[in-house]
Formats: structure tokens, sequence, C-alpha cells
């Protein structure tokens, strides 16, 4: 077995060794030990992609909300909300937002008759979550 001086580590690799997480690193340097740095690479790489979830992630809802409707859809990061009454939308969102979700507008979405049945449609990209807001 090599020691940790004898290793030759090039710029990407040592890139993609920082990225890692503290238990990840350890594992990336026993394998470039044993069997090589290019090779404990690829296990760390194929080890991140089965940890990855499929990159589509599809959510949707219909609620009741006293005697409105509220279709809510959730594709990746976008949001849609479907309505007959804007103040349930409005109250959606800021509810959404008070739970430490960041809810930025977005006009690229259009709504489709034939799917978004209600008079009122919003979209938003959700661009990250945080912890909740306290409003006082």
């Amino acid at each position: 077995m090599k020691n940790l001086i004898d290793l030759d580590i090039l710029d990407d690799e040592y890139n993609f060794f920082c990225i890692l997480a503290d238990d990840e690193k350890i594992k990336f340097l026993f394998d470039a030990l044993t069997i090589g740095v290019s090779d404990s690479m690829l296990n760390q790489l194929y080890k991140l992609k089965q940890d990855t979830p499929s990159p589509i992630s599809y959510s949707s809802e219909d609620l009741n909300v006293g005697p409105h409707r509220l279709c809510i859809c959730i594709i990746d990061n976008v949001m849609t909300l479907n309505s007959d009454s804007l103040r349930v939308i409005r109250t959606f969102v800021r509810k959404f937002f008070r739970d430490g979700f960041i809810l930025v507008r977005t006009n690229r979405i259009k709504k489709e008759k034939e799917f978004d049945v209600y008079k009122y449609f919003k979209a938003f990209n959700i661009y990250r979550t945080s912890i909740p807001i306290c409003e006082n």
C-alpha cells in the first residue's frame, strides 16, 4: 500500500475531492491508496449517481379550501397554483413563504385551458428553502 505522500493528485481530482463530504473524503483517500486515484474518483461518482434522485419530480394535489378549490402542481422547482379564488392563492403563497420557501413569480408558464380548469392561475419558481420565517 502507498503512502499519502506518494499520491499524484491532479487539479480536477483535487477539485472533486474538495466538494466531497468529510466521510466521503476518507473513503476517497483510502480507495486512492489501494486502487488508484482515478478509480477512486470513479467509485465516488458512481455512489453519487446512485444517491441522486430522478431528475424530474412531480406532485399534484387538488384541495378544498372552504367553499373554494385549489390545485397545486409542483414539477421540479416550479409550482403552479390554480384556483377559483385569488384570495386562496395569496393565502397559500403567504403560508408557503412563512414555511421558509422562496417563491418568485414567473410568466414563462402559461395556463393550459384543458388542464387548469379554475379561473385564476399563478406560477412560481422555487429558488431555495430556508428556515421558517417568523413575522414577529
